[in-house]
């Protein structure tokens, strides 16, 4: 992500765009509708690996001609209120294009504060269907659809009752984990709520502000192999989650001859059978490589020393060095060399 600041006849100027195959550009402006989560597209991610283009789709950003419009947009306004119809002071109101079932992936949304009578104003959002998310201290997150248009009047966003939603990590022995991040990922199909949590000396997590529905959570610490996508209710008592311990190995993936990333690989784990002392290799969820990078968790429980094994066409098979599991964290960069030819 790179910035630039329009001057006052609307130029910029941005230095990195010379070796760039494609560029996604976001304009926002107080007084205009800002782009959100629609860029404006320059040039092809697939073009990075085609042969050398014939045409430059980013010769208008190269040479200083490319010209962008900006559109003024419509005035949303109201007051957010407790369920006693009390107003909020300082509440966060989100907001996104399109329906709820449309943003699922809204995860930077534009927000506004809500002055000491939990009155908020929005001065420029596209005509059409739009999205409100509120969050207010000691209150559980709300969301509100509305048909945005010219002479829709004052708006009045309630928000529910907080529920508190509590959860207890462990090792597969039943030991707290402490200094887990919890992270609240989805709700009601979303993910906006943007909230994070940690677990204490106990392995206990605890969110005062939660909503009476069902979210997913995610679980994560170094040393550990995290947990995605578990569904969780603040009306169901305290979630029990169980982390097993793990190596994380990161790392690039590169050609050993041209230094250039390789894009996808097979990668296999490899644990020594206890009767024979020979490699045992399978593949495991959580251990990937693709785009130059190197990615495993690889779970450790019941597990001293582990290796990796790399494969990937037109390259010599790639075998690591004995890791340890008590390692915790390694960088590992792997260089695979072309296979010679005949």
């Amino acid at each position: 992500m790179v910035d630039a600041v329009a001057d006052d006849q609307g130029r910029w100027r941005g230095r990195s765009f010379r070796k760039m195959t494609f560029v996604c550009l976001y304009l926002s402006h107080p007084d205009f509708v800002p782009d959100g989560q629609t860029p404006r597209v320059h040039g092809s991610p697939g073009r990075a690996n085609s042969p050398a283009p014939t045409d430059d789709p980013l010769a208008a950003l190269h040479n200083f001609s490319d010209v962008q419009v900006m559109t003024r947009g419509v005035s949303i306004s109201g007051q957010v209120r407790d369920d006693a119809g009390q107003p909020l002071a300082e509440a966060e109101v989100g907001w996104a294009e399109g329906s709820q079932e449309q943003m699922f992936f809204a995860n930077g949304l534009p927000t506004t504060i809500a002055d000491p009578q939990g009155r908020f104003s929005i001065p420029h959002v596209r005509p059409g269907r739009l999205t409100l998310q509120v969050k207010a201290k000691g209150r559980g997150p709300a969301l509100q659809s509305i048909e945005a248009r010219d002479g829709l009047g004052p708006l009045t966003i309630t928000a529910p009752a907080p529920r508190t939603l509590e959860g207890r990590v462990a090792d597969v022995q039943g030991r707290p984990i402490d200094g887990v991040f919890v992270t609240v990922d989805t709700w009601r199909g979303l993910r906006t709520l943007r909230t994070l949590l940690q677990t204490d000396a106990e392995g206990k997590f605890r969110w005062d502000e939660a909503p009476a529905e069902l979210v997913q959570i995610n679980a994560s610490r170094t040393g550990f192999k995290g947990i995605a996508f578990r569904t969780v209710s603040a009306e169901d008592g305290e979630a029990r989650i169980v982390l097993r311990r793990a190596l994380h190995v990161d790392g690039s993936l590169r050609d050993a001859t041209t230094g250039k990333r390789i894009e996808q690989a097979i990668v296999e784990v490899g644990v020594p059978d206890p009767r024979t002392g020979l490699m045992v290799w399978r593949e495991e969820d959580g251990v990937s490589a693709s785009s130059g990078d190197l990615q495993a968790g690889i779970d450790a429980e019941g597990r001293s020393e582990v290796r990796i094994r790399l494969r990937a066409p037109g390259y010599e098979t790639y075998e690591s060095r004995t890791f340890r599991t008590d390692e915790g964290s390694v960088i590992h960069d792997v260089a695979l060399k072309p296979v010679a030819g005949p």
